[in-house]
């Protein structure tokens, strides 16, 4: 069985994230920004202020520093924020400006202050806010309400997304002879929420820890529910809803009977049972532990984060509260820090320090990742990671790896072995040569030892190495790439490419026999490939039934698209398409670029400069360049156009066309015909070139045979010499050839080898 063990990866340095140096930068809170993509740090200093940064998952802050309290009249302190699900982020914070303390909530969106709320509750004195976002996309914010005499209140105050009232207050505990006091609420995966807070007799007291449940619609669910009560301090506890439906709590406690106050957290289910015993986080005993902060990151385990003298200390748990690893200790000069998962397993700390501000404490904040080390043995195994970070080592045995979310290091060691991105729904990049992936569930990721690659459901681009590879594409549009090697590539669903694009010598590709040779594609099998991209040397690229894209880049290829509309693209050199397994004839124009009829039905053509026909009657048009065209078997109409054309009719009645002079000029650019054959009723159709320009209107020629030109305008003759048959016209009689047409061959023609 595979080994697995946890660290903590350092991913960006500390840094100072206040902008503005002034006395004390304090009471720090964070929470994690739309998709886990970033974090908002706030903090209050002065007194005066409550301001707040945004920071990108990387360590860099978006824009300066936002203040967030409207007035600065009096103290504006003990902030605490929330991402809602529409990206907006709520910031409640403790207003003294009118004397008295009140709780207060901005809400910021695009790095703008744009809605400021005070809470309804006027006729008491409120303080210690928490605010959660809701499964409704509303929020909730828990708070103190001190009735004087030591009685204080814990209650609550839902709201909308745009900060409307939604119902009236919700108050914990009407009892007046408790002090509940120091609430943390969260928004549960059912849409309801749980608070959790510290209680004594209001004449003072041991504290002690308790949590209610309430449904979306703020009813409460139950009874209230004891935590500790063990010891005489059980306080400043903080709450975290699960991904499971469940939520946890962590808390400074003394009931362990140590040395001063620990750091205690428990697992609940989603009906407030317990999941867990009561759990004590941190590993060393001296002095006292406090400042308890907790979140869950993006993969489902959660993290309790501690003060410990000057050091900020955490500890990962699975969801069922099991401890991975052991404590961090993640830094120093800390006076109390806060948490808050990212994407990718990223954990984000903002921390009031002692460290950073020539003229108090600052904010500092860092990213570390939680890592997961996972060593295969020597059997046949397939290693699971999930958004953490994962190292991963296959050591023997032909193992599967899947890292999945998270920057992962993939070895597969000895054997056979894949990595796999299956359960992806976005796009992978992997090379299987250089080591690297990008995108989606690869992003970040490493590979070594790696021989195979199953994509993700999105539109991958797998290329392997050297080697004999595995590439599987799955859904998506995928751009497989083999390289060297007899590799299998296997598109699955969707328009899929085979790419021998690096290669330097010339491929064959068949699509419909699913095999390859020459290059990189030697020994190369292909399964659900639609497209080929081929090399850089001379390729011949054959597809399907199916509608197929076949690129020949540079190289003199032959691109065959089979049936369906293809895309058949040359690119550089002397590139030619064909049709010869077509038993019906096309129409092939290499003006247009498109193809009718038989094979070549709806295909599209691009930088093609020769055309080979099929076994029917065919009409093939070439462009301005030199063209060959071949008919084969059938009735074939060739019309070379411009340049320097090379027909071959074959078999079969064919038609040679020229519509202009300018087709077939004098000499060495003149147009060969290869096969013309009387026997076979070939002709040589001059019809729509005008005989006699200086007479109005479409003359037609005058055949002479091989009699020499006499000065009249519209005559036609040929010449034999050296094997080769010219026809030549005179068409403003000026005894001198305005065309020539060649033939392979010494002909004896007459007058109805030709449609004059």
């Amino acid at each position: 069985m595979a080994t697995v063990s946890y660290s903590w990866d350092n991913v960006v340095s500390t840094f100072t994230l206040n902008d503005f140096e002034g006395g004390n930068q304090q009471d720090v809170a964070i929470t994690a920004t739309a998709g886990g993509l970033g974090y908002m740090g706030t903090w209050s200093y002065g007194a005066d202020y409550v301001e707040g940064r945004y920071v990108g998952a990387d360590g860099t802050p978006t824009g300066g520093s936002i203040l967030v309290n409207k007035t600065t009249a009096g103290d504006q302190y003990d902030s605490s924020a929330a991402t809602l699900s529409n990206g907006n982020t709520v910031v409640s914070f403790t207003d003294q400006s009118t004397g008295a303390d009140a709780v207060r909530f901005r809400i910021i969106g695009d790095g703008i202050v744009y809605r400021d709320f005070a809470l309804p509750v006027t006729d008491q004195p409120q303080r210690e806010s928490d605010v959660t976002a809701l499964g409704s996309g509303g929020f909730a914010v828990a708070f103190t309400r001190d009735w004087g005499g030591g009685n204080t209140d814990v209650q609550i105050q839902r709201y909308t997304a745009d900060g409307t009232l939604n119902g009236g207050g919700i108050q914990v505990d009407t009892s007046a002879t408790l002090a509940t006091d120091h609430a943390s609420v969260a928004g549960l995966a059912s849409g309801g929420m749980v608070v959790a807070w510290e209680q004594s007799a209001a004449a003072g007291g041991d504290h002690s820890v308790w949590f209610q449940l309430y449904d979306s619609a703020g009813a409460a669910v139950g009874g209230h529910h004891s935590i500790d009560s063990t010891g005489t301090i059980n306080q400043d506890i903080q709450v975290a809803a699960l991904q499971d439906g469940g939520f946890v709590v962590a808390y400074t406690d003394n009931g362990w009977g140590i040395d001063g106050t620990e750091i205690t957290t428990r697992v609940y289910n989603a009906d407030g049972t317990a999941r867990s015993g009561l759990i004590r986080v941190n590993s060393g005993t001296a002095g006292d532990q406090s400042h308890a902060a907790i979140t869950v990151l993006s993969n489902g385990y959660f993290v309790v984060g501690w003060s410990d003298a000057d050091h900020f200390y955490y500890q990962a748990y699975d969801s069922n509260g099991t401890a991975l690893g052991t404590n961090h200790d993640a830094s120093t000069f800390i006076v109390e820090g806060e948490i808050a998962g990212m994407a990718d397993g990223l954990l984000a700390v903002v921390s009031e320090s002692t460290f950073g501000d020539s003229s108090g404490t600052a904010v500092r904040s860092w990213v570390d990742a939680l890592v997961r080390t996972t060593v295969g043995t020597s059997a046949n195994e397939t290693l699971d990671g999930d958004s953490l970070r994962d190292v991963m080592n296959g050591a023997g045995g032909n193992d599967v790896l899947r890292g999945g979310g998270g920057a992962d290091a993939l070895d597969g060691g000895a054997g056979i072995d894949s990595a796999s991105y299956y359960t992806g729904s976005v796009g992978v990049t992997v090379d299987l040569a250089a080591g690297t992936g990008s995108g989606g569930d690869a992003a970040g990721d490493t590979l070594s030892n790696i021989e195979n690659v199953s994509g993700s459901q999105g539109n991958d681009v797998l290329a392997g190495n050297a080697g004999a590879n595995v590439l599987q594409g799955w859904s998506g549009s995928d751009v497989l790439r083999g390289g060297a090697g007899a590799d299998t590539l296997d598109g699955g669903a969707g328009a899929d490419t085979a790419s021998y694009y690096v290669s330097s010598i010339g491929v064959t590709v068949d699509l419909a026999a699913g095999t390859g040779s020459g290059g990189d594609a030697a020994g190369d099998r292909l399964i659900s490939i639609e497209n080929i991209s081929g090399s850089q040397g001379s390729d011949v690229l054959s597809g399907n039934a199916g509608a197929n894209v076949l690129q020949g880049w540079s190289g003199d290829d032959v691109l065959r698209g089979g049936a369906g509309a293809d895309s058949l693209d040359g690119g550089a050199g002397v590139d030619t398409v064909s049709y010869y397994t077509s038993s019906t004839g096309v129409a092939v124009n290499l003006v247009s670029g498109a193809g009718s009829g038989g094979d070549a039905q709806g295909d599209t053509l691009v930088s093609i400069e020769n055309v080979s026909g099929s076994q029917g009657n065919d009409s093939l048009v070439g462009n301005s360049g030199a063209n060959v065209l071949q008919g084969w078997n059938g009735n074939d109409v060739l019309t070379g156009g411009g340049g320097k054309d090379t027909l071959t009719g074959g078999a079969g009645a064919d038609r040679f066309v020229y519509g202009s002079i300018l087709q077939s000029p004098v000499g060495a650019g003149a147009d060969r015909i290869t096969d013309f054959s009387h026997a076979q009723g070939d002709r040589i159709d001059l019809s729509a070139i005008d005989a006699n320009t200086g007479v109005a209107g479409d003359q037609g020629f005058s055949f002479i045979g091989t009699a020499l030109f006499t000065g009249s305008a519209g005559q036609l003759r040929y010449a034999t010499s050296g094997g080769v048959t010219t026809i030549a016209g005179d068409v403003d009689g000026d005894k001198v050839s305005d065309f020539h047409i060649q033939l392979t061959g010494t002909i004896a023609l007459v007058a109805a080898d030709f449609v004059l």
